[in-house]
């Protein structure tokens, strides 16, 4: 069975086939700014990547100055504790030599005396 009249499509098949067409362009439109959307999502990702490995370089320092920090007091705590036992050995000293210069007044007084 062959026919001698030329096949052709109905006008609702051609409004089909142009919606068809609208909508795959419009899913590529979307697939496109999607995936834009995507890329600038990574690149922000890298940058605060980049800032964070930076802020960790700089805790890093912050903790080695708190570190010495920490040995420059632990020192100077020691410094302080052996400057006290020295002041306390001559405030010592002083007493022992205010209680003599005072026995030593007592005795000139009492050499200087009347009989």
């Amino acid at each position: 069975m062959t026919s001698e009249k030329t096949h052709a499509h109905g006008l609702g098949m051609r409004i089909a086939v142009i919606v068809l067409s609208l909508l795959l362009a419009a899913m590529v439109l979307l697939f496109f700014a999607t995936m834009s959307k995507v890329s600038a999502g990574a690149s922000e990702l890298a940058d605060g990547t980049t800032t964070a490995q930076g802020g960790s370089a700089d805790l890093a320092a912050g903790a080695a100055d708190l570190a010495a920090g920490a040995d420059e007091l632990a020192a100077g705590t020691q410094d302080l504790a052996t400057g006290t036992a020295t002041a306390q050995q001559g405030s010592a000293k002083l007493s022992d030599g205010a209680t003599t210069a005072a026995a030593g007044a007592t005795t000139l007084e009492i050499g200087r005396a009347p009989a």
